[in-house]
This record gives structure tokens, C-alpha cells and sequence, in this order.
């Protein structure tokens, strides 16, 4: 019978109890790992909203949409709105003034179903922008100026905002407009002036013509 050498069973038990200690480890539940830069987390936090109507000095009807990103640095969007055709027309959008220099993407005004499209950003190269303002504003008509018009422009469930370090859309919220516009009073006609009439005299020695009469 060949006995092992003391060296070779020595090491033969030593992995024996390494191989152990290994598997009680793997068995141990496993710690969450901490994110050391917990702080830079980006989430999504930007919210759009529309004002309700103003009037311009022109005469146009018109709606700001207003953006607040709330840290997040933006880089594009695509807004996307219904509006009711049985009440407006004439719609428009264009860029605001919270992006310094926008590059259009899609802009597509669909009269015959209520419905806007606008996408657009900053240009290549240029950083993202954060803070509040003005990102498009949105012009329309009432279609009976005699009657007062009450209706709303909705976001719609494709409106996303694109932000620098961040996958997926940076929208939080949005918040829908009201359109308010009063009835045209109607132009009254002057009321005209009566003149009353003053005979002329009739001169001395006027001989009148043959059926003349005054």
C-alpha cells in the first residue's frame, strides 16, 4: 500500500477548505452596490405647459408654451398638440426664445384633424439649455369672431423632451392650455347728422319762370 507524501495530503487539504470557504461565500446574499455618484442621477424632471390666450398687438391670437427643466440640461424636442378645427384655424407654431439658436426638425400643422407636430433643437455643437422660458409659441384664429370661443390645446402622449446624460424622455408633466377668446362687438354705423333746410329769399324784382315754386 503507497502512502501519500505529507506535502501532497497537507495540499490536498488545503484545498479542500479554500474550495469550502469559496462556496460559503457565493451562499452569502449579495450587497446592493452603492453608487459612489449618487448625486450625478439623472432623472426626469422637465415640465411643458401652455399658457392660456393672449392677444397681440396685430390683432393675432396666441399661446406661449413655457418649459421648466428643473436641472435637466435639453437638447431637443418633440412637440406634439391637438386642437379642435371646429373652432380654430389659421394655426401656426414657431420657436421661442429659450433655445439661442433652434434647428427645425419636423414642423406639421394637420388643420384637417386638430393636430400639431413640431420638432426641433439646438444645433451641433452647441450645449444643452436649463432654466424656464419660452420654448415655441402657438398662433391661431377663432373661426366665428362673432360667437366666443371656448375650447383647449392638449399635449398629446408623443411629446418628449431629449437632455444631455440622460436615456429616454426628460419629461415630467405637462399641462394643457385654455383658449378664451371673447366675442367681436360688431362696428356701429354713425348716426347720421339732420341739417335742417333754409329757404333761400327770393331776390327783388325776381321774376320766377313759368311752374316755379318755393
Amino acid at each position: 500500500m503507497k502512502f501519500i507524501p505529507l506535502k501532497t495530503a497537507a495540499l490536498i487539504v488545503f484545498l479542500a477548505v479554500l474550495a469550502g470557504i469559496l462556496y460559503y461565500i457565493a451562499l452569502l446574499p449579495q450587497k446592493p452596490k452603492v453608487n459612489e455618484n449618487a448625486s450625478e442621477v439623472k432623472t426626469a424632471a422637465t415640465t411643458l405647459s401652455v399658457e392660456n390666450t393672449k392677444r397681440a398687438t396685430d390683432g393675432k391670437y396666441y399661446s406661449n408654451v413655457l418649459i421648466n427643466t428643473n436641472g435637466n440640461s435639453v437638447t431637443s424636442l418633440q412637440l406634439e398638440f391637438s386642437f379642435d378645427n371646429n373652432f380654430l384655424e389659421s394655426v401656426e407654431i414657431k420657436n421661442g426664445t429659450f433655445f439661442k439658436e433652434a434647428v427645425d426638425i419636423v414642423k406639421k400643422i394637420d388643420q384637417e384633424n386638430g393636430r400639431i407636430t413640431y420638432a426641433f433643437g439646438v444645433s451641433a455643437g452647441q450645449d444643452g439649455a436649463s432654466g424656464k422660458g419660452v420654448i415655441a409659441t402657438i398662433y391661431y384664429s377663432p373661426i366665428d369672431p362673432a360667437k366666443e370661443t371656448i375650447t383647449a390645446i392638449k399635449f398629446l402622449p408623443k411629446t418628449e423632451v431629449s437632455a444631455w446624460d440622460f436615456s429616454g424622455s426628460a419629461l415630467s408633466g405637462t399641462f394643457d392650455g385654455i383658449v378664451s377668446i371673447s366675442a367681436a362687438t360688431p362696428t356701429k354705423a354713425p348716426t347720421p347728422t339732420f341739417v335742417p333746410f333754409t329757404p333761400t329769399p327770393t331776390p327783388e324784382g325776381f321774376v320766377p319762370p313759368p311752374g316755379f315754386t318755393q
